[in-house]
């Protein structure tokens, strides 16, 4: 049975300054009026399962409460550091099982930074027998500038990586999605692929400072079958958020079917 799996960063209400977003009419950036705008976008997609990142504790609850008598099971995992977000994954029970979903907080510090607090989930499903694995995470960014061997996202898509294999024996297949903060001529793109992960998608999800740009990914390896929904198309003004989309990241889906 195909499952349809939406990757989707909402956008933190903690993180919003109003001079990042010159094209967006100021009364979208306050909870009151995009919250709402955000809970019915999510349920419009009616995706099997959501997995979202920059989800804080009010804006879970909101998406809850819309999703819920759907028959939608929801779990948050909040980072560390104090932080206010994390992520959260939303799976509708009638066409997924879901088995466990273990949290994976990034032991990525170095000898004098701490911890960065970016947390992973990892999901374990049934669908109708096919054990599907799937990672939903938010990695750090780093500046253009840092070396290599100081990037906390290099390093954290390494530990997921390294936490996907010890789960070999759980899953017969994987799909690895998130808010990556990477383009796809990052490092940590060319790390997936290497490891047997091939995106679904190759579009602008975002247009932060002005600049088009790729940062979350849909990537799936093993015996699946990948349709890609089409993104809406954006250009470097438009609203983000904005009334059609009330997060500054485009929402991706895909449907997958597992391959006999």
């Amino acid at each position: 049975m195909p499952v349809t799996i939406t990757t989707y960063n909402v956008l933190a209400t903690g993180y919003i300054r109003p001079e990042w977003y010159p094209h967006t009419p100021p009364e979208l950036l306050t909870p009151a009026v995009r919250l709402p705008l955000l809970t019915s976008h999510i349920a419009s997609l009616a995706s099997d399962i959501f997995c979202l990142q920059e989800v804080d504790a009010l804006t879970f609850q909101a998406i809850d409460r819309e999703l819920s008598p759907d028959g939608y099971t929801g779990i948050w995992t909040q980072k560390g550091q104090g932080k206010p977000d994390g992520c959260a994954a939303f799976v509708c029970t009638a066409a997924v099982s879901l088995v466990d979903i273990q949290p994976i907080l990034y032991a990525d510090a170095f000898e004098d930074q701490p911890e960065s607090g970016h947390v992973a989930q990892v999901l374990h499903l049934l669908i109708d027998g096919f054990r599907l694995g799937v990672a939903n995470t938010h990695l750090k960014w780093d500046a253009g500038s840092a070396p290599l061997e100081r990037r906390y996202g290099q390093r954290q898509v390494e530990i997921l990586l390294e936490a996907l294999a010890e789960r070999a024996d759980t899953a017969d297949t994987w799909i690895l999605c998130g808010d990556l903060n990477a383009t796809p001529d990052n490092l940590i793109i060319r790390t997936l692929q290497h490891a047997g992960f091939t995106a679904t998608h190759a579009a602008p999800t975002g247009n932060q400072n002005g600049w088009l740009k790729q940062l979350d990914y849909l990537f799936y390896k093993g015996a699946l079958h990948a349709k890609p929904e089409p993104l809406p198309e954006i250009t470097a003004t438009t609203p983000l958020p904005g009334p059609d989309q009330p997060s500054d990241h485009l929402a991706m889906t895909a449907r997958f079917t597992p391959l006999p």
